[in-house]
């Protein structure tokens, strides 16, 4: 996935992102292309759930960067991703 696009161009979402010092709330904003129903862009990284707002029950979202691209959006719906607690655990070396 492409990093987070630029305010103004699209419809306004929220993620959380894993820190080290606990969940931050980050707000995005998506391009009319990523929120059309066929559009896999805003879908889980690893089972594909949408994560569209206002699809499929919305699920919370979890921005869980690949560490050799960490610029780079990559959403996880809560239940692929332990609630981002996995991620934060790896954060802080409390593995």
């Amino acid at each position: 996935m492409s990093t987070a696009p630029t305010p103004g161009n699209g419809q306004v979402f929220a993620y959380y992102q894993p820190v080290t010092d606990g969940m931050a709330v980050k707000k995005s904003t998506a391009p009319p292309e990523w929120l059309e129903p066929d559009n896999t862009t805003l879908a889980c990284t690893e089972c594909g759930w949408s994560l569209r707002p206002g699809a499929n029950g919305d699920r919370a979202r979890y921005n869980i960067p690949d560490p050799s691209t960490p610029q780079e959006l990559r959403l996880f719906c809560g239940p692929c991703c332990n609630d981002g607690a996995d991620e934060m655990d790896r954060l802080t070396g409390d593995q």
